[in-house]
């Protein structure tokens, strides 16, 4: 059994509370008694390295860390996060499953676009030329 300090159980209740993956940043505003930078990050490092959060990064440049459910959509022009329940990969994990003969136990899936009022602005921008 693993024990949460106070610390750990707010941060995680911070995220299992969000409806998309929040970042650092945010959750340190969050918390009640601050916290510094550094504490932050090393819980965060402990509940994933515990398989008690997640993360996810887009872009390649910042974590962002959600409970259950790892389906999103993201901007890639402003950053908008959007989570979706909808899980459509359950056929296909049995196939993959199959062939390779492996045992999946866990998936993070990500669609990357554009949210319709940055692809809006996109078009206006470029007469109505599609991407």
């Amino acid at each position: 059994m693993i024990k949460l300090t106070e610390n750990r159980k707010e941060i995680f209740n911070i995220i299992k509370s969000s409806k998309k993956p929040i970042s650092a940043k945010v959750i340190q505003s969050k918390i009640k008694d601050k916290l510094d930078c550094s504490t932050v990050y090393r819980t965060l490092e402990f509940l994933t390295k515990k398989q008690i959060i997640n993360s996810v990064s887009f872009k390649g440049k910042s974590f962002y860390y959600y409970g259950t459910g790892g389906h999103f959509l993201f901007c890639k022009e402003c950053g908008e996060i959007i989570a979706f329940d909808q899980c459509i990969i359950g056929d296909l994990e049995s196939k993959i499953e199959d062939k390779f003969n492996y045992k999946i136990t866990n998936h993070v899936l990500y669609f990357q676009g554009y949210c319709s009022k940055c692809y809006a602005a996109y078009q206006k921008k470029h007469g109505g030329q599609e991407l």
